[in-house]
């Protein structure tokens, strides 16, 4: 009996149970790798459709992530779980920070901890959402495009 067999209940046969499993790892890794380059993406757009926001001092923050959220799955062609998984980690890029920053710059001295911890997390939801949608959005799209061709 092998190490599999033992641990793992496995046979280390090549079977088609255990080629399909090996194949949904696979797929498994891809897809977080996708994932990984299309937050890494988004991120980068990030700062290039912030830069007009913040020289211009034009309340343009709905644009961002919206901007940035479409043309990530675009793209990168996100599904569903996808781009759900892009408009997490930028709100956890996003909102992660603020308390950090108040913390250690304290340009937020003036409000409770609760309040900044408040505040993030509405900052993180808002974001998050909005650049998960619109990479959504952006994904469906390309697909469709596909599919008419």
């Amino acid at each position: 009996m092998s190490t599999g067999q033992l641990f793992l209940g496995q046979s280390d046969t090549a079977s088609e149970e255990n080629v399909a499993d090996a194949d949904s790892h696979r797929s498994v890794l891809e897809s977080i790798g996708r994932v990984a380059r299309a937050a890494l993406l988004a991120v980068g757009l990030t700062g290039i459709f912030l830069i007009p926001t913040l020289l211009t001092h034009i309340g343009l923050g709905l644009l961002a992530p919206i901007s940035s959220g479409y043309m990530t799955g675009r793209l990168r062609k996100l599904s569903g779980g996808e781009a759900a998984a892009v408009g997490l980690i930028l709100a956890l890029c996003v909102g992660l920070p603020l308390p950090i920053a108040q913390h250690e710059f304290g340009f937020l001295a003036q409000l409770s901890v609760v309040a900044v911890i408040f505040l993030s997390g509405v900052v993180a939801v808002y974001y998050g959402a909005l650049v998960g949608i619109a990479a959504w959005y952006g994904g469906y799209l390309v697909r469709e495009e596909e599919t008419e061709d």
